[in-house]
């Protein structure tokens, strides 16, 4: 027999093998046939195999094919006739099994594929969230800089502008109040003419219910033609100069606070439509004192500047002659006169007054057009200082006195505020833009960021998954410390390992199961029951050599390079495990059997192949496992006298191990080429710290294999964590002619 490379045999022994023991065991003398003999067939199988020889040839025939098929030759073996069969029906009765799928069920196992392999690996996952992360807050923070950088620009623009309509506003309103200083300086030059009348008005009477406001009655000063024609003549003179035509509509003289003298006294002139402005009826209206008035003009003497009130709406009988006026107030100063406010005398003689349009006002200034050459929103507010009258204390009111068109749009957020230095009591002109400050596109600039992150992230999770599917891949094909020396560049890998366990199993008439199942299903029997081995592998920390039709080859060390006595632990705790899968498995209520064999000894292992590199162990060992598994008997292990002593020695489980004995009582058993070799059963295995256990049993004691159990347990209950599963994407269902794969965790399905 040829020596076995990489734990295999030829075809024909192991079919030979696979045929024979259907309900027994396989002897020894078995496989001294000559490989190229044919194996024989049970009669069921001959049957079978005349029957499908005549479907091929009818096939051949009537596609007008020459029938050189190995199905109708001599010398193909059962087999043979076996994969011809498989690939006949696949293609013609089994298209349901890949096509009905449809492109989306691809679809979607592709996904699961993807996000099994990104749960198994959270560095993947990590590694994707921190590139996401670190190309928004790059991308963002760039965004954000030019958007702010702009938003400052915008602001400072909105503020300068501000700044220069308050300097041309305070030039131009100073032009509107010279009549006020104007009227204020003839007062105190003319003071032959205007002395004596604080004094006189002091002395009246307050009276606070003749009229809607308090009043004095200033009968004898205010009506005396010795004050009232040098006050006409140059308050008519300071109006005709003013240039503020239309604009100033009356000039008023308030000694001691009381209004006395007003310019005209009756209005028309600045009117159309028969409108005036009659103020007569306004004269010995006290200011310092009426509560709605007071709070300003005290605030005009303590403070010894002019103020501004309004605007306010001037009524004549029932209609309105000005819309919106201002009231401006300027403080005399007479050394010889005082007035007491608060407590504190103040040197006063009283004030000058003008009332001026102030809707004609702002057209002069032109604030409206100022604003929007720059597309810019304004307001300008003033806040006044009022006393209530019934409790007497002040109060605050904000009166808007200019303002575009659509100033209600502007918010905090999308204008700037400048006190003005025009005037008193908080005049404030707000200006900003309807869109804001912000740019138009600095939300789109962040969404393209976002996405732009997104993709580059998605493109390194693909590429990320992608390589580690390789990697996977790699590991199935090759031990992870021999894919390093490959990726290291070494041509040359040989690895010799002194005391390796190797455990061989096939299923018990293969053949004759073959036969009797239909192709797709019994593929489908394979996949699930390999699948399942495949996690036993994990659980114990082997490794799966590859499988060669029904046998399944498995060696220690594995992942966890476990040599000697622990690793002829772990493989034997996975064979016992394999059999308890086994024996509970159906799949459409039928059963299948093995038989396994477990050898140690020296092994080599390397990589042979440049092409197609496969990774392979040689050795005395590999074929002595062998002959372990084909003299042993179906859902029996048996053992080579050093795997027995091993297992014998380990300090972590009692082994049940039965030597085996011939019918006639003789020890041993004959193995080809190595003459009577003492072998043993393992029936099962229990821990020592607990005393009791089941076949195949691992039972978490604070061991290190212990913990492996529990951590191997973990992986084989979640498929997520499983190589295999993370190759498929997909969930484990358990449904007729489809793949399933079980825990030791879960019962065997009766499928």
């Amino acid at each position: 027999e040829p020596e076995a490379g990489g734990g295999r045999e030829s075809s024909e022994n192991l079919s030979k093998r696979s045929g024979d023991a259907t309900g027994g065991h396989n002897s020894g003398s078995s496989q001294d046939d000559s490989a190229n003999k044919r194996m024989p067939a049970t009669p069921g199988g001959t049957k079978i195999t005349s029957l499908l020889r005549s479907k091929v040839r009818k096939k051949y025939s009537a596609n007008g094919l020459s029938d050189h098929s190995s199905v109708t030759s001599n010398t193909s073996s059962a087999l043979q006739d076996y994969w011809t069969r498989l690939a006949d029906d696949a293609w013609r009765d089994d298209d349901d099994v890949t096509e009905s799928e449809g492109c989306w069920s691809l679809r979607v196992k592709s996904f699961l594929r993807i996000v099994n392999i990104a749960k198994g690996h959270k560095v993947i996952i990590f590694a994707t969230l921190l590139t996401f992360a670190a190309l928004c807050a790059a991308g963002l923070a760039t965004v954000l800089v030019f958007a702010n950088d702009h938003e400052e620009a915008l602001q400072e623009g909105a503020i300068q502008k501000a700044e220069d309509a308050d300097r041309w506003l305070m030039n131009e309103l100073r032009k509107s109040l010279l009549p006020l200083f104007a009227m204020a300086e003839l007062v105190k030059n003319l003071g032959t003419i205007f002395d004596g009348m604080p004094a006189r008005i002091e002395n009246r009477t307050i009276l606070t219910d003749v009229r809607p406001f308090w009043w004095r009655n200033t009968t004898g000063i205010c009506n005396d033609p010795l004050k009232l024609g040098p006050f006409n003549e140059m308050a008519a003179s300071i109006k005709k100069r003013s240039d503020l035509k239309r604009i100033l509509v009356n000039i008023q003289l308030a000694p001691h606070g009381v209004l006395c003298l007003t310019h005209p006294k009756n209005n028309t002139e600045d009117f159309d439509d028969g409108a005036f402005l009659d103020t007569s009826f306004a004269i010995g209206l006290d200011l310092i004192n009426d509560p709605t008035r007071s709070a300003v003009s005290r605030a005009t003497v303590k403070e010894d500047r002019y103020t501004i009130q309004g605007p306010i709406t001037l009524v004549q009988g029932s209609k309105s002659v000005v819309d919106e006026a201002i009231i401006a107030r300027y403080p005399v100063r007479d050394p010889s006169h005082f007035i007491d406010i608060d407590g504190q005398d103040y040197s006063f003689w009283g004030h000058t007054i003008t009332l001026m349009d102030w809707d004609k006002l702002k057209k002069k200034f032109g604030l409206n057009e100022f604003f929007a050459r720059d597309g810019m929103e304004y307001k300008m507010t003033r806040t006044d200082t009022l006393v209530n009258e019934t409790t007497g204390e002040n109060y605050f009111r904000v009166a808007i006195i200019a303002e575009s068109e659509r100033s209600s749009v502007l918010t905090e957020e999308n204008s700037v505020s400048v006190d003005l230095e025009t005037a008193d009591n908080g005049w404030v002109l707000s200006a900003g833009y309807e869109s804001g400050f912000s740019p138009s596109w600095k939300v789109w600039g962040c969404v393209l960021v976002v996405l732009g992150a997104l993709c580059l992230s998605f493109l390194l999770f693909m590429v990320l998954v992608t390589t580690r599917e390789h990697e996977l891949l790699l590991y199935r094909m090759m031990p992870p410390n021999v894919i390093k020396r490959l990726q290291r560049g070494d041509k040359t890998i040989v690895e010799r390992d002194s005391l390796a366990t190797i455990f061989f199993s096939h299923i018990v008439g293969f053949t004759t199961l073959s036969g009797e199942m239909k192709p797709a299903d019994f593929i489908l029997m394979l996949n699930q029951v390999y699948e399942a081995f495949d996690q036993l592998t994990i659980k114990h920390g082997v490794s799966k050599i590859e499988t060669i039709g029904a046998c399944y080859i498995v060696t220690a060390p594995g992942p966890e390079k476990s040599v000697g006595r622990a690793g002829a632990v772990r493989v034997a705790l996975f064979a016992l495990d394999a059999m308890d899968f086994v024996k509970n498995y159906r799949y459409n209520a039928k059963q299948i059997f093995i038989q396994a064999g477990i050898a140690s000894g020296p092994v080599v292992s390397g990589v042979i192949g440049a092409a197609l590199p496969k990774y392979t162990i040689f050795g005395d060992t590999v074929n002595f496992s062998s002959r372990m598994d084909s003299t042993g008997k179906a859902q029996m292990i048996q053992c080579s006298e050093k795997t027995q002593i091993l297992l014998k020695k380990s300090s972590e489980f009692n082994f049940h191990l039965e030597e085996r004995i011939g019918e006639n009582g003789q020890r041993g058993i004959q193995v080809k080429g190595k003459g009577l070799k003492y072998t043993w059963w393992i029936n099962g295995a229990e821990t020592k710290n607990r005393g009791e256990g089941t076949r195949g049993e691992f039972v978490n004691g604070g061991s290190e294999a212990g913990s492996r159990h529990a951590h191997a347990t973990d992986v084989a209950s979640n498929p997520a964590a499983d190589p295999a599963a993370l190759e498929s994407g997909e969930e484990w269902h358990i449904r007729p002619g489809r793949r399933v794969s079980f825990s030791d965790m879960m019962e065997p399905p009766q499928i």
